[in-house]
């Protein structure tokens, strides 16, 4: 009896443990809390992930996020995302080009600055720019990271190696640069897609390197989890 009490005590301790781990997000937590009675303004920027390249309607991602962000009396979304951007364009055009009544942002840029060779010696600089913008003008930053690009069949047999090596040190960067932010969050979006997206799970679009709508739509549905 003694034993069986002690599991049940164990399996009533994980139980609630999950529950607590489902409703509480640590990361979203520790940020300043965004107005609830107040509709939600999200600008978005960044590449062709943003813009939704791979998807067959226009705009997924900001379609999928108004479905599930459902808190806030209203969601209204800028989505400046254009296909083929690096990080310089973000901070430099993206960015500026933005109203100013967002309160809410998400970025989601380095894909093109990992796979078009090159020196990267402004990405810090660039992203810091980007960054602190956003931070200034939003009460809450997402930052989606560089998703796990080598494991996508559109990236060569031979360059894999060099490739997930150049979004790992983009990613150092980001993680680094986000740190001096306290109301931006960082979605791993490399670790998510390594384990959810890439891997023969059928989430990629016909050119085999962007999300497809489903894929989208999950990416969505984390992002709504950080707003």
């Amino acid at each position: 009896m003694k034993r069986w009490g002690v599991l049940l005590f164990l399996l009533i301790i994980i139980v609630v443990s999950g529950w607590y781990g489902f409703f509480h997000n640590p990361a979203v937590s520790n940020l300043p809390e965004l107005p609830r009675k107040e509709p939600l303004r999200i600008a978005i920027v960044g590449d062709s992930l943003a813009y939704g390249t791979g998807a067959k309607e226009k705009d997924p991602l900001s379609r999928y996020l108004k479905e599930y962000i459902t808190k806030y009396p209203s969601v209204e979304i800028e989505n400046l995302g254009t296909p083929g951007a690096r990080i310089k364009n973000v901070a430099d055009s993206q960015v500026p080009s933005l109203t100013s009544n967002y309160n809410a942002a998400v970025i989601l840029v380095g894909a093109n600055d990992v796979t078009q060779l090159g020196s990267n010696e402004t990405f810090r600089p660039d992203y810091q720019k980007a960054l602190a913008t956003l931070a200034k003008n939003a009460k809450r930053v997402v930052v989606v990271n560089v998703p796990r690009l080598s494991l996508t069949p559109a990236i060569p047999a031979e360059l894999k190696g060099m490739v997930n090596g150049r979004t790992q040190s983009a990613n150092e960067v980001i993680a680094e640069v986000v740190k001096a932010h306290n109301n931006a969050v960082i979605f791993d979006f490399y670790r998510y897609s390594e384990e959810k997206l890439f891997d023969g799970t059928g989430l990629l679009s016909e050119d085999n390197y962007h999300p497809n709508d489903r894929g989208y739509e999950l990416l969505a549905k984390e992002i709504a989890r950080l707003l």
